[in-house]
């Protein structure tokens, strides 16, 4: 097994470079007329995907 050592500055760097990815899915997103929602692994799927559904008008 390796270790594995974060320093901060690495931490820094993969946080940055991961909100550029999600910049890029927004901008990518939005360049197609899509909509793209964000969301943390704590919220439950289907809650989601209700919430989805009502900000979009589909159901209320």
């Amino acid at each position: 097994m390796r270790r594995v050592i974060v320093t901060e500055r690495l931490r820094r760097q993969y946080r940055q470079r991961f909100e550029a990815f999600l910049e890029s899915i927004q901008t990518y997103c939005r360049g197609y007329g899509l909509s793209c929602t964000r969301s943390t692994t704590e919220v439950p799927f289907d809650q989601l995907i209700l919430r989805m559904m009502r900000s979009a008008g589909v159901t209320q």
